[in-house]
């Protein structure tokens, strides 16, 4: 029983770790960091985030990897709820949508079409907010 709780313990210690920080190089970190949080980009956007990722020094390289990128297929959730502006830091629309009713309904429904469109931008936004 002790060792099954060991291994346990240590198993959810090794997956509590980001999968970035067992990368080595810059390369590698970028190309890790593609291949988990690429499709939270716009296909096009892609190769920008990468060149982008590559101009970067090392520690600014680690703040924009493990930043708060926001997963589409999540906010799709958060939209259903009517909470999807407060994760995307737009506030004070969030309120108003909220003291509303999702503006009776309508933003509710716009919101739940565009929500994907506006998760690219705020990733977009935020991986080029770090020089």
């Amino acid at each position: 029983m002790k060792k099954a709780l060991m291994v346990l313990l240590v198993a959810s210690m090794l997956l509590a770790q980001p999968i970035m920080a067992f990368a080595s190089g810059k390369e590698e970190q970028i190309n890790l960091f593609t291949s988990t949080k690429g499709r939270w980009f716009k296909p096009e956007q892609l190769e920008a985030v990468k060149n982008h990722l590559a101009d970067l020094d090392e520690a600014t390289l680690k703040s924009a990897l493990f930043a708060n990128y926001r997963d589409p297929e999540i906010m799709m959730v958060w939209a259903i709820l009517g909470i999807d502006r407060f994760f995307l830091d737009d506030i004070p629309l969030g309120i108003l949508k909220i003291v509303t009713g999702g503006g009776t309904g309508v933003w509710w429904m716009i919101d739940l079409f565009s929500v994907k469109r506006r998760t690219f931008e705020y990733n977009y936004k935020l991986v080029t907010s770090f020089r």
